[in-house]
């Protein structure tokens, strides 16, 4: 059954519709990543952050495509790793953060004027732990994937990347105990690959 032209009008219509809204959401992101690229404040990059995850929220619940989604939720989440950086500089300039960090400390005070709770503000001070290089290849790769941006995804590599320094760390401590070490005839240390240095041990 051959279709009337008024359905074929309907139809490319319905098109051209998908085409502009698609086209108005580009424009939006890409504006709200050039105030992102050029705010200063965490104020201002707050104000961002916050104005993405209501997007983001809006784009799931119209059933917007992944694609679109994510593109809400990348500049979300590079604004959390923005205001890490920011409150960061902000601690060490303080001298680090207080011992105890009670909601009566100078340091929440600052956060509670922004919006900000100290849960938010340890969370995106590990994504901004993540060097650069591998924020982005992370971002990349779940991208490629299909997948959904999620700060959790950032959260875990920080934590792995933290879990890293700290066994290097203690590497380092054992080899440095190990010079210190008195000779004994008795204890030999030997630092290395045991494959490779302990060949000359018998079996067993």
């Amino acid at each position: 059954m051959n279709k009337s032209p008024d359905e074929n009008k309907v139809i490319q219509i319905h098109q051209t519709q998908i085409s502009f809204e698609h086209t108005n959401y580009l424009i939006h992101f890409e504006k709200a990543r050039y105030e992102l690229e050029m705010a200063t404040q965490s104020s201002e990059v707050k104000i961002i952050r916050d104005k993405m995850a209501a997007i983001q929220v809006y784009l799931r619940q119209t059933n917007q495509s992944l694609e679109i989604q994510n593109l809400a939720a990348e500049i979300k989440i590079r604004s959390e790793r923005k205001l890490g950086n920011i409150l960061s500089e902000i601690i060490l300039h303080e001298g680090g953060r207080p011992k105890n960090c009670d909601t009566m400390s100078p340091f929440s005070s600052k956060l509670s004027d922004i919006g900000i709770s100290r849960k938010q503000s340890s969370r995106w001070q590990q994504i901004s732990s993540i060097p650069k290089i591998l924020f982005e290849e992370r971002l990349e790769v779940i991208k490629k994937r299909g997948e959904e941006l999620t700060s959790v995804h950032f959260l875990s590599l920080a934590s792995s990347i933290n879990q890293e320094r700290e066994q290097e760390i203690r590497r380092q401590r054992a080899v440095e105990e190990a010079k210190n070490t008195l000779p004994d005839e008795r204890i030999k240390i030997i630092h290395g690959d045991f494959r490779e240095f302990l060949t000359d041990i018998p079996n067993n």
